[in-house]
């Protein structure tokens, strides 16, 4: 571990910054290139400066040999994507990139490196690559006491001791100011393909829980309501089928498309695909592979959240509600005894569905906030607030005390103690905003 004086001449100026928010009294609040926007704009404190990262630095070292990849906080998630594609290697959790929209006011998806982190998203390969925090090696950052911090490092045999950079995953800015971050990158696959199938998320479900045991090289999965496809995107393999009518018992309303994703060695992804399509065509269900551009271009919009099913819709305006009801998107993480429950909250029928069942979306009026919670309390599953409409201004926000822990999950007082005794030792001062703790 490195300390303040030992800081690098590029990293003063952010060092002086956080000295003088802590002498006069500042909250920080840290912001790459605004593509968690939607997330954090609502939660963060009237008072803090939104600090701009985008000046942290922008420089990639990448040693293929060593499977290890070392990135300024300043850049760009799509810029190291591009250096290890050029060398056959990818980030294998699957890093989302959500809307950032340019000076001229084009929209495009990307994610600056620190907020990667900060963040601690795992796009759908992390049910069995593992999460963002699996592959990161180490971290430096600056905490709240100015004090220039270097843990982990660059290559697996190196990581020993507390394992505090992963602790950063997810930190959301708490604990200070990511300034580079070592990841573990790993070859790209040899063979990939996609399959889809239009059932019950039930079905889906019940086939997920039976193939627990086998040795397919199933990368990923995600169940999708027919609602959540705009112009049949992703779908047109499979639109022959009737969704007016049922099949095998299942009622075309509770009928979405159940996309799968095979990665491999390629004569045990073909044994696999081969195998499967037989156990559905014995079940009476069509299965359709996809090419390869459409089984990119279907999975980048699940991990980037375009799917119609993400785009927030326009609030119950009936003159029997009031105040008229809200519509946010939920996100319900539940543990691994629960992930094959057909119906995770009893109160909640429709729901996108990623990583095998473990991670669901759906969308629900704000005031149905308390049942949610208690039902998701009763099952040991996390349940917060992902996205909601601009709409929603920050003065419900404050007049509601609830509200603020729907948030994000629940803590345990274990957990809250912890956390507590974490931050204090990272920023005694309170220096950065912890609202947006997730």
């Amino acid at each position: 571990m490195t300390l303040a004086h030992d800081t690098p001449a590029a990293l003063q100026v952010w060092r002086e910054r956080i000295l003088l928010a802590q002498a006069q009294g500042e909250t920080l609040a840290w912001r790459g290139l605004g593509s968690k926007d939607f997330w954090t704009q609502a939660r963060r404190q009237r008072a803090c400066s939104v600090i701009s990262t985008e000046g942290l630095g922008q420089d990639i070292e990448h040693e293929a040999s060593e499977l290890y990849v070392r990135v300024q906080a300043g850049a760009r998630l799509s810029q190291v994507q591009a250096v290890l594609a050029a060398a056959g290697q990818c980030l294998a959790f699957e890093p989302p990139s959500f809307e950032v929209q340019g000076q001229a006011g084009a929209i495009t998806h990307d994610a600056s490196v620190g907020g990667l982190v900060a963040c601690g998203l795992s796009g759908p390969a992390r049910v069995s690559s593992g999460s963002l925090r699996d592959h990161v090696l180490g971290v430096s950052l600056i905490n709240g006491r100015g004090e220039y911090l270097q843990f982990g490092g660059q290559v697996m045999k190196n990581v020993a001791g507390y394992d505090v950079s992963r602790l950063l995953c997810g930190s959301w800015g708490m604990l200070g100011l990511i300034t580079q971050v070592s990841f573990k990158v790993l070859p790209q696959a040899p063979c990939e393909e996609s399959l889809q199938v239009r059932l019950s998320a039930a079905q889906a479900l019940a086939l997920l829980a039976q193939w627990g045991t086998r040795a397919w090289p199933l990368h990923a999965s995600v169940w999708m309501p027919l609602e959540a496809f705009e112009g049949g995107e992703g779908i047109e393999g499979i639109e022959g089928q009737d969704a007016s009518k049922d099949l095998n018992g299942v009622a075309g309303s509770e009928l979405g498309v159940w996309t799968l994703r095979f990665r491999g060695a390629r004569a045990s992804v073909r044994a696999s695909l081969s195998s499967l399509h037989a156990e559905l065509k014995q079940l009476g269900l069509v299965s359709v592979e996809l090419s390869a551009h459409d089984a990119w271009t279907l999975w980048a919009r699940v991990r980037d959240q375009q799917m119609r099913f993400f785009k927030i819709p326009s609030p119950d305006l009936e003159a029997s509600a009031s105040p008229p009801a809200v519509p946010v998107l939920w996100r319900l993480s539940l543990p691994l005894a629960e992930q094959y429950r057909a119906r995770a909250l009893p109160s909640v029928a429709t729901t996108l569905m990623e990583w095998h069942g473990a991670l669901r979306w759906f969308w629900a009026p704000l005031s149905s906030g308390e049942r949610l919670r208690q039902e998701a309390r009763h099952i040991g599953a996390q349940l917060s607030i992902w996205r909601a409409p601009p709409a929603l201004a920050l003065e419900p926000l404050e007049s509601t005390a609830s509200l603020q822990s729907w948030l994000r999950p629940d803590l345990t007082p274990t957990s809250a103690q912890i956390q507590s005794q974490i931050q204090h030792a990272f920023d005694p001062h309170g220096v950065f905003d912890k609202s947006c703790l997730f």
